[in-house]
């Protein structure tokens, strides 16, 4: 947090610079950034989710040509918003502090303000507190049938990007537990809108909305930032412009481990390239490739005990045929047999009926 200053100093100077002198280097200009501390403590992390601290920058309403550096919740608690039920969440093995359930619930309803709902009530109740979130980037999927890929989307210029947020210092939570020592309760929400393939930089590919960012040096960064400017359709029209605004064109990506949807995966690694594979369906599953069998696989064996079992078959059943058609025969021979001994017997016997007659 510390380093922070001399980073935003970079930042925004050489961008100041650079558009007051057409876009030519010219000597670095500083800026006064004071860091409000406050009780909490801060420590950097790649991977920052809502309800979790990252850093705000806004103007001092005393002096606005100061900026105020402040580390703050993701996740926006109303100044109106009172403390109503005490229920602490659960850190591991042990419990958070009193009203804790209830400040990140709002937290985690209030982390994105879009830009099509800012008429709702509780983005009018903090139009007056602008402010911009520096990160290095930010984590988005791009989701498909078949699977999720997260990219992290970054400048290939500037050590620094700056999203376009609202902030909130709530008083009503002080004292209310050990924790809640500071003046107040800071936190902040990131405003977006939506992603189009005509914008200057198509990002609607990734996801069909996308964080609204400011550039320093810009009229839109000097209007969203001065806490006398009043809000108005024409400061929205020149602030939080998406199709044609320059703070997207030095935009890049890259495709990162999928573990950064664990918000424990909190290391350099976490914004480090990764070429993920596209994840098998199931379908994929029951289709095994065709590979040629060895004729001593068991597979192969197999396959010719059953050919010659169904041989086998095959024989017996021409035997048990032959075998039916010798008894058959035998059947007919000795039908014939017979019939002939008793045609002969009855020759016989009329033979002996005809002498008794002559005598």
């Amino acid at each position: 947090m510390n380093d922070m200053p001399q980073y935003f100093n970079e930042a925004v100077n050489v961008a100041t610079n650079q558009a007051d002198n057409g876009g030519q280097d010219a000597p670095a200009n500083h800026t006064e950034v004071e860091i409000n501390q406050l009780h909490r403590s801060f420590s950097p992390s790649y991977n920052i989710p809502p309800t979790r601290t990252s850093l705000i920058i806004y103007k001092s309403n005393e002096n606005p040509t100061k900026y105020v550096l402040e580390p703050s919740t993701f996740g926006l608690l109303p100044f109106w918003a009172k403390p109503n039920d005490a229920s602490a969440v659960s850190r591991q093995n042990e419990k958070g502090p009193k009203y804790s359930k209830e400040i990140q619930g709002l937290a985690a309803r209030y982390f994105n303000c879009r830009k099509e709902s800012l008429d709702m009530s509780v983005w009018k109740s903090v139009r007056h507190s602008r402010c911009v979130v520096p990160i290095e980037g930010y984590f988005e999927w791009q989701k498909s049938k078949a699977d999720k890929i997260p990219y992290f989307v970054y400048s290939k210029k500037r050590p620094l990007v700056f999203l376009a947020g609202f902030y909130s210092h709530n008083t009503n939570y002080r004292g209310k537990d050990p924790e809640y020592q500071d003046s107040y309760l800071s936190t902040f929400t990131i405003l977006t809108g939506t992603a189009q393939k005509t914008d200057s930089k198509d990002l609607s590919w990734l996801h069909p909305r996308k964080p609204l960012m400011l550039l320093p040096g810009t009229r839109a960064w000097d209007d969203w930032l001065n806490p006398e400017k009043e809000w108005s359709n024409s400061l929205v029209e020149t602030c939080l412009e998406t199709h044609k605004s320059i703070a997207y064109l030095d935009l890049t990506w890259h495709t990162v481990n999928k573990s950064v949807g664990n918000p424990g995966f909190n290391s350099e690694e976490a914004i480090k390239e990764v070429k993920n594979s596209p994840q098998k369906t199931i379908s994929s599953f029951f289709q095994s490739a065709k590979r040629p069998i060895s004729d001593g696989s068991p597979q192969k064996r197999i396959k010719r005990d059953e050919a010659n079992v169904k041989e086998e078959a095959s024989v017996k059943k021409e035997d048990n045929s032959v075998k039916r058609e010798n008894s058959v025969e035998n059947e007919v021979s000795v039908k014939k047999e017979d019939s002939v001994e008793k045609e002969e017997n009855g020759i016989e016997s009329e033979k002996e009926d005809i002498k008794k007659g002559q005598q």
